[in-house]
């Protein structure tokens, strides 16, 4: 995407928001051989501006995670059945894969990760099109992305329930037995 001036943005979309971004840099298993760095680049959620450059607490309808309770359920679940069998999976880079909704959203960098032609202009910003980690609109994008993916492949929520991240789906076996598939979505991890 493209390198734009802040006040040039602003002519465009009164609604703005700019937010600082951030490299976060850390060693992932330490202290075991097969250590590795790992970096993120992550959006400073807590300094979300408007135009005037107050700092703004965005209102978000998130999609709560599926409380400790459900995900001890989902096992003992597992338990009583014979061909009781737990999967679990991580949706890597779930958030970048979500469309960011809302007002139009920009993102400033560090002078250090800046490219050259950017330091020559006086407020460069760059426009957020998906999730990063740390924007709160994220999670809600990712939440529904989730969940209409979910819903597409015939899951339902479970009935009844307080928790709104667990789906359920029956599936006929090999024998012809119809059996329950249950899924329990916790921020980007699946059970």
């Amino acid at each position: 995407r493209e390198v734009q001036e802040w006040a040039e943005v602003l002519k465009k979309f009164p609604n703005a928001r700019r937010l600082p971004g951030k490299m976060l840099i850390g060693k992932k298993g330490w202290g075991k051989p097969d250590w590795k760095w790992k970096a993120r680049f992550v959006a400073r959620g807590d300094l979300v501006r408007d135009i005037t450059g107050q700092i703004i607490r965005e209102a978000v309808e998130h999609k709560v995670p599926a409380h400790l309770a459900a995900v001890r359920l989902a096992f003992a679940l597992s338990l009583l059945f014979p061909s009781g069998v737990v999967l679990d999976g991580d949706v890597s880079g779930a958030y970048l894969t979500a469309t960011l909704d809302g007002p139009p959203t920009y993102l400033e960098l560090e002078w250090e990760m800046m490219p050259e032609e950017w330091r020559r202009r006086k407020h460069p910003v760059c426009r957020i099109w998906t999730g990063l980690y740390g924007l709160q609109r994220a999670g809600h994008g990712w939440g529904k992305k989730c969940e209409k993916c979910l819903f597409r492949l015939g899951y339902q929520k479970v009935a009844q329930s307080d928790e709104h991240t667990i789906y359920i789906r029956p599936v006929k076996t090999k024998s012809g037995k119809t059996e329950q598939v249950l899924i329990v979505v916790y921020v980007d991890d699946f059970l």
